[in-house]
């Protein structure tokens, strides 16, 4: 395999392998920047349906932009041992899949369980909208990119199997089931139409595993677990997980229906409640058990008698001078000590109490207002565009979440305006380099595509997807479609026409002729071409030289003919070939 990609990527050390292809780190040379290379395997590239497979990620995950989503940025092929591969260039981020966690041991929080699926379902809602079915929501999907995993701290990976709806929000069903088993939604376990309800049950099985540790059905075959899928319901999470916040099992119960029709209708819909469950206070951490409160102890000094010996129950005590005075002098040091704290505490102690600032990034504005006001904090609310959360929810705040304050103190909040609109800008005409510069500088992808084109130089921009003056959201994807020079013309249909007829036709459109004699058949008409290389509507350029091929009768004279020009002769179709009609 070559070392540099499309003239353009440096193959560095490979950071993953799976079942269709390896992923590679590498370097942009041309924008400078690391970049992740997906290269199908050599033996999957042979067999058409995987090929296909592997373009459909490419072109599912290009026109997708959220943050949450792995972006791709270039799609090409590359030559290995004569066939050509295809590849994906993708954004390279640092992280671990949550898989990798899970399989250490990491189980986090029920608040980072639900931020994590919450992150899930904001990506699956934008698939969805574009009318992507993702198919195989699963541990090993997710990149986990902020190890203490707050909002945005995950991406959704993989979009392999992802597949296009139809007219009707579904997906057709077909003779192969896709997906992992341990997440996949009964109709796909049944091989039928999957829709995004779909990818909500996934995310359902997904969320019982973060609260539990453990998937909603296991088995020893995955026949087995599949059969648990289509009859069997789940053991609640909080029988699993005791303290877990009230909400968790209806959510967990009504993403995993077996009906569809039951289960949440859009991830949209899953994640309000998802959120809703985030801004409620965790139940307190459950105590070790014990029969009931501690008594209240009184410990005392056992005076000893005059003698040394200790003092017993039935000998009245009596203390000696020196025990009162001893005790007496412990006393009046107490309240000399006591004395000299509360005079202490009035020079020292704050006029107000310190606190710490809650996390509000996340919540909505009002309920992020609230939790700082309960904390006996002012917020102060602005406003600014954000993609990372919706409208009406917390972006950031400052101080950050942690640090100590006085009652009373202000922090100002940011609420999100939702993402920052862009007008795409004119690039048709520019170069390359120039549209990538402009588009970059709004905060915009770039892809590139290849089209035809008689008015645009080889390479420069015909045009842009969305078009100029389209309103995009900041970070969307736009496509560059590249000329990759005039459009080769079509060789004209000649067969059925006169020798005379068609070497007009042909000379005409710029080709030449050169005439091959064949027996007449029995449905030919003799005089007429009865077949022609290259094919009719074949692309071909001008001055090519078309071979006809002109049925004669027996012992019919030919007429002299002379080809308009010569240049390489073609293999001659044996007369046994046609008639072709």
């Amino acid at each position: 395999m070559a070392a540099l990609l499309g003239d353009r990527y440096e193959l560095d050390g490979v950071l993953g392998r799976g079942g269709m292809a390896e992923v590679r780190r590498a370097w942009d040379t041309r924008l400078g920047r690391q970049v992740a290379v997906k290269i199908l395997h050599r033996d999957l590239a042979e067999d058409d349906t995987f090929r296909a497979r592997f373009r459909r990620e490419a072109h599912a995950v290009a026109a997708l932009s959220h943050p949450a989503i792995v972006a791709v940025y270039d799609t090409g092929e590359t030559d290995i041992d004569g066939l050509a591969v295809p590849y994906i260039v993708m954004e390279y981020t640092e992280g671990r899949t949550l898989r990798a966690l899970l399989d250490e041991g990491f189980r986090p929080t029920p608040w980072q369980a639900l931020q994590v699926v919450d992150d899930v379902l904001a990506a699956l809602e934008h698939s969805h909208r574009a009318g992507i079915v993702h198919r195989d929501i699963k541990p090993s999907n997710v990149m986990v990119v902020d190890a203490v995993l707050r909002p945005g701290g995950i991406k959704v990976m993989d979009f392999g199997i992802a597949r296009p709806l139809d007219g009707e929000g579904a997906v057709t069903a077909t003779t192969q089931i896709v997906g992992t088993v341990q997440y996949m939604a009964p109709e796909q376990v049944r091989g039928g139409p999957v829709d995004a309800r779909s990818d909500v049950y996934a995310t359902g099985c997904l969320l019982y595993e973060l609260l539990t540790g453990r998937v909603p059905f296991t088995g020893g075959t995955a026949l087995q677990i599949a059969e648990q899928h289509l009859r069997e319901t789940p053991v609640p999470p909080s029988r699993l997980n005791p303290g877990l916040p009230a909400q968790t099992d209806a959510i967990v119960s009504r993403a995993l229906a077996k009906d569809p029709g039951e289960r949440y209708q859009s991830a949209a819909e899953m994640r309000a409640d998802v959120r809703r469950a985030m801004t409620q206070p965790q139940p307190p951490a459950a105590a070790p058990h014990s029969p009931g409160p501690a008594p209240t102890m009184i410990l005392e000094r056992p005076y000893d008698d005059e003698d040394g010996g200790p003092s017993t129950a039935t000998a009245p005590r009596r203390r000696s001078g020196r025990g009162r005075i001893a005790l007496l002098m412990t006393l009046f040091a107490l309240v000399l000590a006591g004395a000299a704290a509360g005079v202490t505490y009035l020079l020292v102690a704050p006029e107000h109490r310190t606190v710490e600032v809650p996390n509000v990034v996340g919540l909505a504005q009002a309920s992020a207002e609230r939790t700082l006001t309960d904390a006996g904090l002012r917020p102060d609310t602005r406003q600014e565009f954000s993609a990372e959360q919706a409208a009406g929810f917390v972006t950031r705040s400052e101080p950050e979440a942690g640090r100590t304050l006085t009652e009373g103190d202000r922090v100002v909040i940011w609420v999100s305006k939702g993402p920052e609109q862009i007008t795409v800008p004119e690039v048709a005409g520019a170069t390359e380099a120039e549209a990538r510069q402009r588009l970059q500088d709004l905060g915009l992808l770039v892809v590139t595509r290849q089209e035809p084109s008689d008015t645009v130089e080889r390479g420069g921009v015909v045009r842009s997807e969305p078009a100029a003056g389209s309103t995009v959201e900041r970070g969307a994807t736009v496509i560059l479609y590249l000329s990759s020079g005039p459009a080769l013309p079509e060789v004209p249909d000649v067969t059925g026409r006169s020798e005379a007829e068609a070497r007009a036709v042909l000379e005409e459109a710029g080709f030449t002729v050169l005439v091959q004699d064949v027996p007449v058949g029995g449905a030919d008409t003799p005089d007429t071409v009865v077949a022609q290389n290259p094919a009719p509507g074949s692309a071909a350029a001008q001055g090519t030289q078309v071979t006809i091929w002109v049925a004669r009768a027996p012992g019919q004279p030919v007429p002299p003919t002379v080809p308009t020009d010569v240049p390489v002769v073609p293999p001659t179709i044996p007369p046994t070939v046609p008639p072709l009609g």
